[in-house]
């Protein structure tokens, strides 16, 4: 139960921690994003379009994040149905073998020490989340800067650039 049932509830958790984390990091991206151009985004009218792009991400991750939940109590029904078939199939043995004054105790026992089992059955599928947030922290780590900085070099210098009779105007 301890092992097993770990592993088993790892391979069906999948990668959805990681679609997970990845999708919420590009949703934080955009809000981000629209929060620095929210001047442009008022001036050209694009507030509409903007919010609908938004609301679109929010409600793919929440669908993620309802699959998830539904794998997680699917993981933890299993494991709790394997340890009471367990549970009952050691006190029904234990009482045949024994007798039952001299099981129930004992059973007892070894029934609540399954609390860190259940907890490292759950393991699988919160650990899948904890890598999807580790991967994206590294990913973050790696990434190299969109410009370099140049040092050691000549300054540069301009001479006789001018703009004359310029304007500008909108519409």
């Amino acid at each position: 139960v301890g092992v097993i049932i770990p592993l088993i509830t790892a391979r069906l958790s999948g990668d959805d921690g990681i679609r997970f984390r990845s999708k919420s990091g590009a949703l934080s991206g955009f809000v981000l994003d629209s929060l620095r151009g929210l001047s442009e985004t008022i001036q050209y009218g694009r507030g509409e379009k903007r919010m609908a792009a938004m609301n679109a991400q929010t409600d793919e991750l929440s669908r993620d994040e309802e699959r998830m939940k539904r794998t997680a109590g699917r993981n933890t029904a299993v494991t709790n149905t394997v340890m009471l078939i367990f549970d009952l199939t050691m006190l029904f043995l234990s009482a045949k073998l024994t007798g039952f004054e001299g099981c129930l105790i004992t059973t007892l026992a070894l029934m609540s020490s399954f609390g860190p089992v259940v907890a490292l059955a759950a393991l699988g599928s919160t650990l899948q989340n904890t890598f999807a947030a580790g991967n994206r922290v590294l990913d973050i780590l790696d990434e190299s800067p969109v410009v370099d900085e140049i040092t050691g070099k000549e300054e540069v210098k301009f001479h006789g650039a001018s703009a004359e009779n310029v304007t500008f105007a909108y519409g």
